[in-house]
């Protein structure tokens, strides 16, 4: 949320910059909640995990539904979308500049870490696990939209 009347200038500053201007201040609040959302979502991997399989049942019904496979082959490209974004979890989740700034930090040595410390590295350990989940899950995705309207002919 924006606190402060530097905060709103940072982030007036921000938005011209990229091209976007809101004049209306009690618009903008709305827009970073909504973007907050979107990227809890991005980044819950039981969501994403719940959402392929909801569109993939989508899709197997619809293909049943319509005797035509070809729906089932384009759920592929949404599972791609979803493998994709748990791959990239940990870019999502930094941001672009706290990313960079993680990659290029040099160790010290080894310290006591602290709660923010244990806590970070859990969320190493979920980004770990999301990109290997989501490399999986891409490649079924492509599989399924290479070939998913061939299961009819087996």
């Amino acid at each position: 949320m924006v606190k402060s009347a530097e905060d709103w200038i940072e982030l007036k500053i921000a938005l011209v910059s990229k091209g976007q201007v809101w004049e209306d201040e009690e618009e903008l609040p709305n827009l970073l909640m909504l973007k907050k959302w979107l990227k809890n979502c991005a980044t819950s991997i039981p969501f994403l995990f719940v959402v392929g399989t909801i569109v993939t049942v989508f899709f197997v019904w619809l293909s049943f539904e319509r005797k035509d496979w070809s729906w089932f082959s384009r759920s592929g490209s949404i599972i791609c979308i979803l493998g994709a974004t748990m791959t990239l979890r940990r870019l999502i989740r930094l941001g672009l500049r706290r990313f960079y700034k993680h990659e290029t930090e040099i160790d010290a040595g080894y310290f006591q870490p602290s709660e923010d410390e244990k806590r970070e590295n859990e969320e190493l350990f979920l980004d770990i696990r999301a990109t290997n989940l989501g490399f999986a899950i891409t490649m079924a995705g492509t599989l399924v939209w290479a070939f998913g309207d061939l299961i009819n002919k087996l």
